[in-house]
């Protein structure tokens, strides 16, 4: 009878870790959408934009990144503490996707001081 109601606690625990999970993986996902959507329309902007509005879209952007980064390190932490195999192999993707954002931040950097000068008060 002891292992019976040991079953019940261990399902009400993964299905609280997969709500969980699941929660900080929709997270992350809007934050990586809203850091993509933010480095679009700076990219597209940045050869046309003055001086003062390259500078408010380029810190939202950093804004975006960071948020993106936070939710992203939360949810890697979650995986980690899960400890499943699943999950180990889905924290190392989702490190790859944060690989992927900061080669993206990097470019639009680069982009943008292209436009500014690399000397500009736009990205400090």
């Amino acid at each position: 009878m002891a292992g019976d109601k040991e079953k019940p606690e261990s399902s009400a625990k993964l299905a609280e870790e997969e709500e969980m999970l699941g929660e900080l993986k929709r997270e992350r996902s809007g934050a990586q959408s809203a850091f993509t959507r933010k480095a679009n329309i700076l990219t597209r902007t940045a050869n046309s934009s003055t001086e003062e509005k390259l500078k408010a879209e380029w810190d939202k952007f950093g804004s975006e990144y960071c948020n993106f980064i936070s939710a992203n390190t939360d949810y890697i932490e979650a995986l980690s503490e899960a400890d499943t195999e699943n999950s180990r192999q889905q924290a190392n993707n989702v490190g790859k996707m944060a690989e992927d954002c900061n080669q993206r931040f990097a470019e639009v950097e680069q982009e943008v001081k292209s436009f500014s000068g690399p000397d500009s008060l736009c990205l400090n």
